[in-house]
């Protein structure tokens, strides 16, 4: 303790020695910050001509400010503000922009290697001047910018036709043959349906109607209302079957009524609304990448501001996303993690999903009538569905009947491994009713589970109730990958009978009743290559007293339009013999081959005792498609069986009519080909095949409505053609016929080659039938003419008013080949050619 106390006393005796010259030295070398005598107007303000810029981007050439070294002041703060991006409290901009403002330039980006510079946090509102270049950047506080949106818009735009009348025809067949010896019966049935649709612009009058020959009466209405799906919002009112309806029990059926909800057709924004906003803030223009579990699965250029990332491409489920911004420059500016959930059956975040349902039953009681009657009760439902947070939504629904009232409550909620779907439903006459679906995820396994209950009643109650006839479903899936394979575990249990089915072949199926159905399978694939591969599968079920172990070998080749597979399965049970199937089947399809769609399918299989051939066709062109399938089986005795069907459209806009369309959907484009008769087209929707056309004829593209289309056209054939090469949008709704038109001109490419003393002639100058053109280096020559080869015919080429013949051409549909013209050939009468 002495020893410490006498050092003290020894520095304290050292600094008091030493305080004078201390003092003295500060004295004497005090720093100055003040411009020396006589250069202080370098650090007064000093108006300049200065560019500004926001997030990068220039927003003004000729602003006035007064510039010192440390401070900057605008002299116009309002007409710069009114330049700047749409901002929130404007006032409060206003007055800072009016202030003298620090320079900050010091952070100015003076090396491309320096990491912190060019982005200021700004409070409010702050610059950055670079005096080298007399240019201010201007950043604002994420506080004072609106949210931008991905889409400016996220409803479809108007129809792009007020009118068109289509009327969609399909029809299908069905029978079986035996032999008369049998004990089975010959029957066949046919129908034909039609969907008729009135539209005016984005409403439109439908009706749907059948003809059958197994019905009463034969021809019947089941559809006739008028509807308007525009912007968020769709009403229908007549006899209709309700789509706006979240209930997971009551399956109310056609009535005659009127229905209100909110839709999701008329949205563009679809593949973003159901997932949860993904914000940030870049204070400069620049890039934002988006990573899951250290994967990028979104890159976006941004501008500056508060921005929503796209989240169209972003997969369905619930994680944790990273997100990275970055400035143009590559300099990285923010880094942060978000809880990220994307659900199609959740509600959009922040909106109501709702619906209400007004109208009578319709059924038929009376066979001589067309239409349905109208019942005495009614029914009204309404429904509400709302994301209360990222990965939760709720859904309640009532529906009121004049017997019985019914509630039901539901909800989904997802995590990144597990989600979870309850329903419930209770009624004023004592009945309830659950489902619940659980999914279990993780990188080992899944599991799905599903139940679905609703207490039974007596037949007589059900005819006046909301609710149909009791059951009680059960089902468990497990999949476990398990080396190259998979491992599946299924139990089943259901009211109606329920069998063990087999992809690849008919013969082997097995009905198990009412039993609950236990199913245990390994998948292995145990040959991969580019044409062809192979599996092997190992399963075992058991369903009350069936038991049945199961070994299936299955190859698949491939090769250009073909497709060729075959199986093989052997089949054994406790207390039954061994069972061997075998089969094959191959496809065919015409690929670039013809205009139409052509498919051909051919199958056969065998067990020993029984033979099943089976053969399917599908042709699809600009006319329609047609279906037609063929199965023969002989097992006891022999039998036939055949199914068909077809479906064309007939269209009409009010200036032009057409009937076809490949595929059958509620709205069309009709393209116009004009000229090039007979040549035919491909038609390019948003960059894919949907049909083809032919010159000179109207042709019927039919697209599902609720979207819009960019349209083109492509020659199919090799010959050559003249037309504008561009790209028409349309948006449709349903019934809505839209159509465009292209004029075509075909051409024919000819040739040929100049020679003098069989050397090529470079540089040669000559007209042909009007046309005048130049030999290239190898003596070749090209012209372009509006005709068919066949008319044209030339014997001779005008050259230095000399006329060299033409000895030898060829010709096929697109080109004319004149050959090797000799110049040496060539005769130059100069008065003869006058006269000629």
């Amino acid at each position: 303790m002495k020893r410490i106390t006498w050092h003290f006393a020894l520095c304290g005796a050292l600094l008091s020695n030493s305080a004078p010259t201390i003092a003295a030295a500060a004295a004497a070398f005090i720093m100055e910050t003040a411009p020396p005598a006589g250069f202080e107007e370098l650090t007064e303000p000093t108006p300049l001509v200065v560019d500004v810029y926001y997030g990068g981007r220039l927003i003004d050439r000729n602003q006035r400010a007064l510039v010192s070294p440390t401070t900057l002041k605008f002299e116009q703060p309002t007409a710069l503000l009114d330049k700047l991006p749409k901002t929130i409290a404007r006032e409060k901009l206003l007055g800072r922009l009016s202030q003298t403002l620090p320079t900050n330039s010091h952070l100015v980006c003076r090396s491309n290697q320096r990491v912190r510079c060019g982005v200021v946090e700004a409070a409010v509102l702050d610059v950055i001047y670079d005096a080298d270049r007399f240019r201010v950047d201007i950043f604002i506080g994420a506080d004072y910018l609106p949210t931008r949106q991905v889409l400016d818009d996220p409803y479809l735009p108007p129809a792009s036709n007020q009118f068109a009348l289509s009327q969609r025809l399909s029809g299908s067949w069905s029978g079986s043959r035996s032999e008369p010896e049998s004990d089975s019966r010959d029957s066949q049935s046919a129908s034909l349906f039609g969907e008729s649709i009135l539209s005016f612009g984005e409403s439109s009058l439908q009706g749907r109607w059948s003809v059958s020959d197994t019905s009463e009466p034969a021809t019947q209405i089941t559809d006739l209302y008028w509807t308007r799906d525009y912007r968020g919002k769709a009403f229908s009112v007549g006899l209709l079957q309700p789509r706006g309806s979240n209930s997971r029990f009551i399956n109310s059926g056609p009535l005659y009524g009127v229905e209100y909800y909110q839709s999701n057709n008329t949205r563009v924004d679809g593949d973003l609304r159901t997932g949860t906003p993904l914000e940030v803030y870049l204070p400069v223009r620049g890039r934002v990448e988006v990573y899951r579990d250290d994967r990028l699965i979104h890159s976006q250029l941004i501008e500056a501001g508060n921005q929503l990332v796209s989240t169209r491409s972003f997969p369905q489920g619930a994680y944790q996303v990273k997100v990275k911004a970055f400035a143009e420059d590559g300099r990285p500016l923010e880094e942060f993690e978000q809880f990220f959930a994307k659900d199609s059956l959740l509600p959009a975040p922040g909106e109501w999903q709702w619906n209400l349902m007004l109208g009578t039953p319709a059924e038929r009681v009376d066979n001589s009538s067309s239409i349905p009657d109208a019942q005495s009760n009614y029914l009204l439902q309404a429904g509400l569905g709302r994301r209360l947070l990222d990965n939760l939504g709720l859904f309640a629904s009532t529906t009121l009947g004049e017997g019985s009232q019914a509630l039901e409550l539901g909800g989904r909620w997802i995590t990144p491994n597990i989600d979870i779907s309850p329903s419930l439903i209770g009624t004023s006459d004592g009945r309830s009713g659950r489902r619940l679906t659980v999914s279990l995820k993780s990188s080992w396994a899944t599991l799905l589970l599903q139940e679905s209950y609703l207490d039974s009643v007596d037949e007589a109650s059900v005819e006046d109730a909301l609710l149909e006839r009791g059951y009680h479903n059960r089902s468990a899936a497990l999949n476990v990958p398990l080396g190259k394979g998979r491992l599946s575990a299924r139990y089943s249990m259901r009211d109606a009978g329920q069998e063990i089915n087999n992809s690849q072949l008919q013969l082997a199926d097995i009905a198990v009743g009412n039993d609950p159905l236990r199913t245990i399978e390994y998948q292995y694939p145990f040959a991969r290559a580019k044409s062809w591969n192979g599996d092997l599968r190992l399963s075992y079920n058991d369903s009350g007293d069936e038991q049945l172990f199961s070994l299936n070998v299955q190859f698949r080749y491939n090769d250009g339009p073909w497709n060729h597979g075959a199986s093989l399965r052997t089949d054994s049970g406790v207390d039954e013999e061994r069972r061997e199937f075998a089969g094959f089947s191959s496809s065919w399809t015409d690929g670039d081959l013809w205009a139409s769609d052509v498919q051909q399918q051919v199958y056969g299989e065998t067990d020993g005792d029984a033979l099943s051939l089976r053969s399917n066709t599908r042709v699809a062109g600009r006319r329609g498609y047609f279906a037609s399938a063929l199965n023969y089986l002989d097992r006891n005795n022999k039998t036939l069986s055949y199914v068909g069907s077809f479906s064309t459209t007939l269209a009409t806009d009010g200036d032009h009519f057409t009937w076809g369309g490949e595929q059958s959907y509620g709205s069309g484009v009709l393209v116009g080909i004009n000229g090039a008769d007979e040549d035919q087209f491909e038609i390019l929707i948003n960059g894919q095949r949907r049909g083809y056309a032919t010159g000179g004829e109207q042709t019927l593209i039919s697209v599902p409505a609720f979207d819009t289309y960019e349209i083109a056209v492509r020659p199919l054939g090799q010959g050559f053609y003249d037309f504008q090469d561009n790209s028409e949008t349309v948006t449709l709704y349903p019934g809505n016929i839209a159509s465009t038109s292209y004029d075509v001109k075909s051409l024919v490419l000819v040739v040929g080659r100049i020679t003098e003393n069989g050397k090529p002639v470079t540089g040669a100058r000559f007209k042909l039938a009007g046309q005048e053109t130049v030999t290239d280096q190898f003596g070749l020559f090209q012209l372009e003419y509006y005709t068919a080869p066949q008319r044209l015919n030339f014997s001779y080429i005008n050259w230095n008013h000399c006329q060299v013949p033409v000895v030898e051409q060829s010709s096929d549909r697109d080109w004319l080949n004149l050959g090797t013209i000799e110049l040496s050939q060539a005769k130059c009468d100069r008065d003869e050619i006058a006269r000629n």
